[in-house]
């Protein structure tokens, strides 16, 4: 006998589509993954626009107006962001490594992932309100770079991004034609 799947609760399609090895039909599971960069610019209201690849697959992701967004994990000097669904999986991989540990270590790496983070609206044109406390997680100035991670994206000071000691070739590449693009320094302005 099957379970009853919620069909709008993303964490039950994908619990179901896992233990049968197939979704429902009709179910919304999405496998959207996150590709791409980009550099965008916050506006003199403090509002800044998610890359059209980031939104779409937000959007697939049944998260089209909403996203979740926090300081960057393992102390990156950044922003991350991702929707519900993966909020969801990211509680239960947590859960599953932890179990009924109430460790000071576990509550700390709990609010480390959960505690900081904010749901933030979008508007129909792709943008949010960048508040003043996420933009000091993630030292962010008046230019936003925009990197996806398959089940996320993050968004970095792009001088911050480019100074990283161990940034790889393909990266550095990225960051620097589109600073060039948009008459940018490829050093950090004073």
């Amino acid at each position: 006998m099957r379970a009853k799947v919620d069909r709008n609760d993303p964490a039950t399609s994908l619990r179901n589509a896992t233990s049968t090895g197939f979704p429902e039909r009709g179910d919304a599971v999405s496998e959207a993954l996150f590709f791409g960069h980009g550099l965008n610019v916050v506006d003199s209201k403090s509002r800044l626009s998610i890359p059209a690849s980031l939104r779409s697959t937000l959007a697939a992701r049944g998260s089209a107006r909403e996203v979740l967004m926090g300081p960057g994990h393992n102390n990156r000097p950044c922003l991350i962001a991702y929707d519900k669904g993966e909020a969801l999986r990211m509680r239960d991989r947590f859960q599953a490594k932890h179990g009924m540990d109430t460790s000071n270590d576990v509550y700390d790496e709990n609010a480390e992932l959960a505690g900081y983070m904010e749901e933030i609206s979008i508007d129909e044109a792709g943008r949010f309100v960048l508040n003043p406390l996420l933009r000091s997680y993630g030292d962010l100035g008046n230019h936003v770079w925009f990197i996806a991670g398959f089940n996320y994206f993050e968004l970095w000071d792009p001088w911050t991004f480019l100074a990283q000691p161990n940034l790889k070739p393909q990266h550095r590449k990225a960051i620097l034609l589109n600073l060039e693009a948009r008459g940018l320094p490829l050093e950090r302005p004073a």
